[in-house]
C-alpha cells in the first residue's frame, strides 16, 4: 500500500481541533518518536521553534513548538494526524497494519479508470490478500462468506450441474454424497451450460468472480465457456498441466486466460480428489514438459486445493495444476469457468445468446465478448468495438 496521506490538514489535539497548515504537526517528543516508528514513512524530526529549512519543499517555514523541548514532525505531504497525550491515534486505515494514518486512495484521483474501478471493488469485497496470492502463487481460494452470492446459490448450482448431466447423458446420479457414477459417462456433453439454467449466468457474472478475473485479464476479459467436473469414488487423477493452451514459451509476463471454478462440494483433503497446484509456476512462462507431468515423480512441489462448498478457486491459466485420485464416497462437483483476453480464441461464440437473458443480466453482454468481433459486418467495422480491442495493446488492465 502506498504510504501517501490524504490532503486534509487537520490534527486533533486534546481539548479541540488543531489546524495544521502545510503538513507541519507539532508533537511532543514521545509523540513524534512514536509517529516516526509507527508510520515508517521517513518523517523528519526538527527542533521546535524558530525557522527551519524544508528541503523537501524547497523553501523555509517558521515552526513554533511547545517550550518544553518538543519536536516538530515534517510530514511528506499535507496530512491528518490525531494527537493524544503520548501517542498518535488511529485516523483512517489504508489496509496496512503498520500504518496508522489515513492513506491516500489513489483511485480517488480517477486518472487510471481501468484500475481505479478494480481497486474500488477489491477494497469493497476485501480481496487484497487474494490479489496478492494471484500475483505471487498464481492461484487463490475465496471463501463462501466473501462471494456475495445469494442464499442457496451453491445448492442451486450443484443441482443444476447434476440435472444437466443426468438429462444430457440419460443417467441418474442420485444424491451427491452417495452417488456412484459411471466415470466413462459423467464427463460427456459437459460444455455450453450458460443457457441451461440462469444459475450458470449468476455464476459467470458474480461480482467477486469478475473482479478477480479482470485483475488477471483486464476490463475487456471475455467469457470463454463453462463445463462441469463430476468425480466419483475411485476416479483417477490427471497429471500436471497448464490451461494456457497455445501460448508459446516466453509469454508469461501477464495472464492470457484464467480458470475460475465454483466449488460445489467440500474439498476437505486429498481424499476428495481435489485440484493440485504448483504455487508460483505461472512465473515459468511455459507449459509442463512430459517428464514433469507425473505427480508421483515430478520434482515440483504441489499443494491440494482445500475449500468449502461455495468457495471460488481462481488461478492464472499458466499455473501448473493436476488432480488427485478420489477415494472418498460420493462425488466431487465443480463448475469450471474459463475467461480469456480478447485476442484469444474462445471456446464458444456467445453472440447468439438470448436477447431476453442479456436484457435481464446487463453484465452478461459485456463478458460474452461482443468486442471479439469488431468486423461483424465484414465491410463496415464497428469502431466502438475496434477501439476497445486496440486499447488492450497498450494497457494490460484495459
Amino acid at each position: 500500500m502506498t504510504h501517501i496521506v490524504r490532503r486534509e490538514v487537520v490534527g486533533r489535539a486534546q481539548g479541540g481541533t488543531k489546524q495544521v497548515p502545510h503538513g507541519v504537526v507539532v508533537l511532543d517528543t514521545v509523540q513524534a518518536v512514536q509517529a516516526v516508528i509507527r508510520l515508517r514513512v521517513g518523517w523528519r524530526l526538527l527542533p521546535a521553534g524558530g525557522e527551519q529549512e524544508d528541503r523537501q519543499r524547497g523553501g523555509k517555514r517558521a515552526v513554533h513548538g511547545p517550550g518544553d523541548g518538543g519536536r516538530v514532525v515534517i510530514l511528506p505531504i499535507p496530512s491528518r494526524v490525531a494527537l493524544g497525550k503520548s501517542h498518535v491515534s488511529l485516523v483512517g486505515y489504508c489496509g496496512n497494519p503498520m500504518c496508522e494514518v489515513e492513506c491516500m486512495a489513489l483511485a480517488d484521483y480517477e486518472v487510471y479508470p481501468d484500475v481505479d474501478n478494480l481497486m474500488a471493488d477489491i477494497k469493497k469485497y476485501d480481496l487484497f490478500e487474494h490479489v496478492v496470492e494471484l500475483e505471487a502463487y498464481g492461484m487463490t481460494v475465496v471463501p463462501p462468506e466473501k462471494m456475495q452470492a445469494s442464499e442457496g446459490f451453491i445448492e442451486r448450482l450443484r443441482y443444476a450441474i447434476m440435472k444437466a448431466c443426468e438429462e444430457r447423458n440419460g443417467i441418474e446420479l442420485g444424491y451427491h454424497t452417495t452417488a456412484k457414477p459411471d466415470m466413462s459417462v459423467v464427463g460427456k456433453n459437459s460444455w455450453d451450460l450458460l443457457e441451461e439454467d440462469e444459475v450458470f449466468v449468476e455464476a459467470a457474472i458474480n461480482p467477486v468472480n469478475l473482479t478477480l478475473v479482470r485483475w488477471l485479464l483486464g476490463q475487456s476479459a471475455v467469457f470463454s465457456g463453462q463445463t462441469w467436473i463430476i468425480k466419483g469414488e475411485g476416479a483417477p487423477g490427471i497429471g500436471l498441466h497448464s490451461d494456457s493452451h497455445g501460448i508459446p514459451p516466453g509469454a508469461g509476463q501477464i495472464a492470457h486466460m484464467c480458470n475460475a471454478s465454483w466449488i460445489c462440494t467440500d474439498y476437505d483433503g486429498e481424499e476428495d480428489g481435489p485440484t493440485l497446484f504448483v504455487p508460483g509456476s505461472h512465473h515459468y512462462g511455459r507449459a509442463t514438459l512430459p517428464h514433469e507431468a507425473d505427480t508421483s515423480s515430478t520434482p515440483f512441489r504441489f499443494v491440494p486445493l482445500i475449500g468449502k462448498a461455495g468457495s471460488l478457486a481462481i488461478w492464472n491459466g499458466a499455473t501448473w495444476h493436476a488432480s488427485a485420485v478420489r477415494s472418498n464416497p460420493g462425488i466431487r462437483v465443480t463448475l469450471v469457468q474459463n475467461y480469456m483476453r480478447s485476442y484469444m480464441r474462445v471456446q464458444h461464440d456467445y453472440e447468439s445468446t438470448s436477447p431476453q437473458l442479456l436484457e435481464k443480466y446487463p453484465e452478461l453482454a459485456r463478458v460474452i465478448g461482443k468486442a471479439l468481433y469488431p468486423y461483424e459486418d465484414s465491410r463496415n467495422p464497428d469502431y466502438g468495438r475496434v477501439g476497445q480491442m486496440m486499447k488492450t495493446g497498450t494497457d494490460p488492465f484495459a
